[in-house]
């Protein structure tokens, strides 16, 4: 137990160049959405559109686009998934790196459809 005790959390000795560069990429990208009110904390960047709730958060170290809204949906949330991929894939293209796939709503309904006529069995 007194090993556990003396046992302390490293200082955070800040962000290298490239997730400084990348927190950039990421910032000018969505201010070209139309995200103005930007926020830095210890290791994220969190962007919001005035006058609405939706904010897009991008955490600097594991480098995950996530997002925080308080109208929790099926449409919304097909709606905010494909508003994520864009920007995944826009921002990927921008450091150089393959683009991921675009997740389009359309095309998750019709594959929900699919699904069903196959187990309906027509």
């Amino acid at each position: 137990m007194n090993k556990l005790r003396g046992i302390k959390t490293p200082r955070f000795k800040g962000f290298t160049e490239e997730q400084k560069n990348n927190a950039e990429l990421f910032k000018d990208l969505c201010f070209k959405k139309g995200y103005r009110k930007s926020t830095l904390s210890k290791r994220t960047l969190k962007l919001s559109k005035r006058g609405t709730s939706f904010k897009i958060t991008y955490d600097m170290i594991t480098e995950n686009i996530s997002y925080d809204y308080r109208h929790k949906g099926l449409i919304d949330g097909l709606f905010i998934m494909q508003i994520i991929s864009e920007l995944q894939h826009e921002f990927e293209k921008l450091q150089g790196k393959e683009p991921c796939e675009i997740v389009t709503v359309n095309s998750i309904i019709g594959e929900a459809i699919k699904q069903t006529d196959k187990l309906m069995g027509k």
